[in-house]
């Protein structure tokens, strides 16, 4: 069993952190999606722990981290900081970043900011926050593929408000009321999963919500979603000279109603060394094929240091 860590960070925040693998090898930061899923044991599965260092931590406010589903103090700013915070605690000069969906944007972001502590770069389901991935999310690509998941994430939102379906749902998890918050949580995090695998159906998602900390991910990625993860637009693109030379593996879902697949293909044409793997499937980092693409990512990346 593995016995996680707190680091106390800034405005009251504590992080939960693993740091597991022989403390010799090159470091891989793990920074989870949502904002605000967390990590699990599943996160681990593409890792060889007994050869490979990594460094597991959870967002301010998801799973473990304390207050638990807080917006208080948390944009991607603090997020960049709380990453400098673990890095200096473990001694940590540099790192290779390993991020998945929101987890993309955030290592991208700290890489432009801090590219003197980044080794190189694994990305799955790549996000860079722009409008056109927000238009893809919940039009161009779920609404196409999964169109009663969408019907019924909506079902919830006055017609008047379905243009802006984020800030509502946003506005509803703020409420005072613990029913209201439990009911757009859910909804929420029912829509997410249900459009990130192409196979689940009502048995497995229910499943999967009992075991998943939701509320987290509903309220902050609400927070995060509705305000473009505190990003002026194009961001990343617009500093993307800054990190051209690291190495960078990307894996993508050929299917991914969440995060675009010609993103992906745009964003590895900027590194001067970049592995670039589409395979059959959709969003779920849990999907065999995009865990073995994972692993040749991480190590392929290892190969370029």
């Amino acid at each position: 069993m593995h016995h996680g860590q707190y680091i106390d960070v800034t405005e009251g925040h504590s992080l939960y952190f693993e740091d597991l693998g022989p403390k010799e090898a090159i470091p891989i930061l793990f920074i989870h999606g949502g904002p605000g899923a967390g990590f699990t044991e599943t996160c681990k599965i593409p890792f060889d722990l007994t050869i490979q260092r990594v460094i597991f931590f959870e967002q301010r406010g998801a799973g473990r981290s304390k207050p638990f589903a807080s917006i208080e103090n948390n944009t991607t700013d603090h997020l960049v900081a709380d990453i400098n915070r673990l890095l200096d605690h473990l001694s940590i000069q540099q790192c290779i970043l390993y991020g998945g969906s929101w987890g993309s944007t955030l290592a991208l972001v700290y890489a432009i900011r801090h590219t003197h502590r980044v080794l190189g770069l694994v990305l799955r389901g790549v996000f860079l926050s722009t409008q056109k991935e927000y238009d893809h999310l919940f039009v161009q690509g779920s609404q196409k593929i999964f169109p009663e998941a969408v019907e019924k994430f909506l079902s919830l939102v006055p017609k008047e408000k379905q243009n802006s379906p984020l800030a509502y749902y946003a506005s509803m998890l703020s409420s005072e009321s613990p029913e209201t918050v439990e009911l757009f949580a859910r909804a929420f995090a029912s829509f997410e999963i249900s459009i990130s695998k192409l196979d689940i159906n009502l048995e497995h998602l229910e499943t999967f919500l009992d075991q998943y900390n939701y509320r987290s991910l509903a309220a902050i990625e609400c927070h995060f979603l509705s305000q473009h993860c505190f990003l002026e637009e194009n961001y990343i693109w617009k500093h993307i000279e800054k990190i051209k030379h690291l190495p960078t593996a990307i894996a993508h879902g050929r299917y991914d109603a969440i995060c675009a697949p010609h993103i992906a293909f745009e964003l590895s044409k900027q590194f001067s060394k970049c592995c670039l793997d589409f395979v059959t499937a959709g969003h779920s980092s849990s999907d065999p094929k995009l865990i073995e693409a994972l692993r040749k990512a991480t190590q392929w990346v290892l190969q370029q240091i």
